[in-house]
Formats: C-alpha cells, sequence, structure tokens
C-alpha cells in the first residue's frame, strides 16, 4: 500500500530501534521517524495507565482492541504479564507514542 507521506507532514512517527530497514523505508517517503527502543511491556503499559485516552466513535477497531486488550494466561490458568496476541495492535501502537514522546527515544 502506499503512503500519501503529504498526509503526515509535521507528525513524528515512532518505530523500533531495531529494524533499520524499515525506519529507511519510512524516511525516504518523507515520514518523520523517530527511533526507540521496543519497550518492555509491563513497564510501558504501566506508563500509559498514567494517561486519559480519546478514542473517536469512529475508530472501531481502536476501540474493539482497547477493549479486548488483556492479559494472557499461563497452562495454571494464572494471569502472566504478556497480552493476549490478537487484539494489541493498537495498544501496542499508544505504547511506542508514549515512548516516543518519553525518556526513553533514542536521538539519531
Amino acid at each position: 500500500e502506499n503512503i500519501d507521506a503529504t498526509k503526515f507532514q509535521g507528525v513524528t512517527c515512532a518505530a523500533d530501534s531495531a529494524d533499520p530497514r524499515s525506519i529507511r523505508s519510512l524516511r525516504r517517503l518523507g515520514l518523520n521517524v523517530r527511533k526507540i527502543k521496543k519497550p518492555k511491556i509491563v513497564e510501558s503499559v504501566r506508563k500509559c495507565r498514567g494517561y486519559n485516552i480519546h478514542i473517536t466513535r469512529r475508530s472501531e477497531a481502536t476501540i474493539k482492541d482497547f477493549k479486548s486488550y488483556k492479559r494472557k494466561k499461563n497452562p495454571l490458568g494464572e494471569y502472566v504479564e504478556a497480552p493476549e496476541d490478537g487484539f494489541d495492535h493498537s495498544p501496542d501502537a499508544f505504547r511506542y507514542a508514549i515512548e516516543a514522546l518519553t525518556k526513553t527515544a533514542i536521538k539519531i
């Protein structure tokens, strides 16, 4: 899918520093990309809990992701510190954005 970078002028994107190829591709499109260290899930979820999240009504997939976001259970039925797969895309994007706007951003 083609990205019209003109729609994102002045917007800073957060990207995992472990994937330099993707970062280069996004920059070639003219996007302002800020590399970040991949946040540890537990720490970044705690940090995100300190923010109020406002999601528009028409962002139905994002609303579904946040409502369905929950921790995995181990074979004994106990919760572990990782989220279940499937509804983590929007919450992960939010976690990355918070990391990009706070101290863990890498200066490039």
